[in-house]
């Protein structure tokens, strides 16, 4: 094998690895949403004694959204710079 196969071998690999590794952040951070909902959503609903309708759980998960909005990048930067 050459030099330039390696590094085409490299480069591929590499592309490989970071489109799979993006795809498991975003599996993983919609993994957290949907659990950090439905955790809010069972606490109201036992604790109030009411069933939410589908609105009003949305309405929790856009405000969860919302104050999760901005930190994935802080929480980049955070990761990064450790290095």
């Amino acid at each position: 094998m050459d030099e330039n196969m390696v590094i085409e071998l490299q480069q591929y690999i590499a592309q490989v690895v970071g489109d799979h590794t993006a795809k498991m952040a975003l599996a993983l951070n919609n993994y957290v949403l949907d659990t950090s909902a439905s955790t809010a959503i069972y606490a109201i609903e036992k604790s109030t004694g009411n069933k939410l309708s589908n609105d009003e759980k949305d309405k929790i998960l856009a405000s969860i959204m919302s104050a999760m909005d901005g930190k994935l990048e802080l929480y980049i930067q955070q990761a990064y710079g450790a290095e």
